[in-house]
């Protein structure tokens, strides 16, 4: 398991069944919309793995879910990383 996948579950394990099944929903519409993105080739599905985890690894060092206090501003920001 890797490092964040391990982070993601300490989390998950830490938090109350609503916050976490929360979590985990938000979890899997970032996968899905990073996968609907990618090509039909492995090199850019393994790019928009690493970048799914990165997001992670983003949420996770602002405290989590809760360290979001605008949700909107916040996937405005992704999307402008995108793009730069």
């Amino acid at each position: 398991m890797t490092a964040i996948a391990e982070r993601i579950q300490k989390r998950l394990q830490s938090l109350p069944a609503t916050r976490a099944a929360r979590l985990e929903h938000l979890l899997e519409e970032l996968l899905d919309f990073s996968e609907a993105e990618v090509p039909e080739n492995h090199t850019a599905k393994e790019g928009a793995l690493q970048e799914a985890f990165a997001a992670l690894e983003r949420i996770a060092a602002r405290g989590g879910i809760s360290g979001i206090t605008d949700p909107t501003a916040w996937q405005r920001d992704c999307e402008k990383s995108k793009l730069a």
